[in-house]
């Protein structure tokens, strides 16, 4: 049985550096590129010469403050048994983060995709990074705006491996009735998809109320 962890679940990674040991929420090769440790060490710095003027600004605080600094939508897991995870991933480098990020916590873990694009990325690139060939993906288009590549399109240049879904919906319900309790879902390729699928999951937990 699913278990619901709520939005914002993220993975974590220790990281060492200068003088100090830190605890990051928000992982992922590309979230470590934007938390470089010159610019921890410069926000370190600050901390240090402002303790004298408030004394709420500590290290201690920095910690806290990194540890719990979450970023939706970039490998953010909201259910376990199976995981299903969130993220952008809507162009090359992103792809690579994801597919490294899936690697590391689930190398042998059966994975499943709920893929979506805006047509005017490169489609080609972030498909030929992200997928192994036994995965199994279901496309959809994205959004309703103009942008959003069809399922139909996606799933010429995937492959055999993918089945083109009429909705996220029924996407979704596949990815889920052909998982394992130990397999990953990943709703992926673009942040209008996981906004999107977001709302969707909203609505549904509306209505059982």
């Amino acid at each position: 049985m699913r278990q619901a962890i709520g939005y914002g679940g993220a993975f974590g990674t220790r990281l060492e550096s200068f003088c100090v040991g830190m605890l990051v929420g928000c992982l992922g090769a590309r979230q470590y590129q934007h938390r470089k440790w010159p610019f921890w060490r410069s926000i370190y710095t600050k901390i240090t010469s402002n303790r004298a003027q408030d004394d709420r600004i500590n290290e201690l605080a920095l910690h806290i403050g990194v540890a719990n600094t979450i970023w939706p939508g970039r490998l953010e897991r909201i259910y376990q048994n199976p995981d299903v995870i969130l993220d952008g991933a809507h162009n090359p480098a992103g792809a690579d983060a994801l597919r490294n990020a899936l690697d590391k916590y689930y190398p042998q873990q059966k994975r499943t995709f709920v893929f979506g694009m805006m047509g005017d990325k490169d489609m080609k690139s972030v498909i030929g990074k992200l997928f192994r060939p036994m995965d199994t993906v279901y496309t959809v288009k994205a959004d309703e705006g103009g942008r959003a590549a069809s399922a139909e399109e996606l799933a010429s240049l995937i492959g055999n491996q993918a089945e083109a879904m009429n909705s996220l919906a029924s996407a979704y319900e596949a990815a889920v009735t052909g998982a394992d309790a130990d397999s990953v879902i990943c709703v992926c390729g673009s942040l209008y998809l996981v906004g999107n699928f977001k709302n969707m999951l909203l609505k549904a937990k509306a209505g059982c109320h």
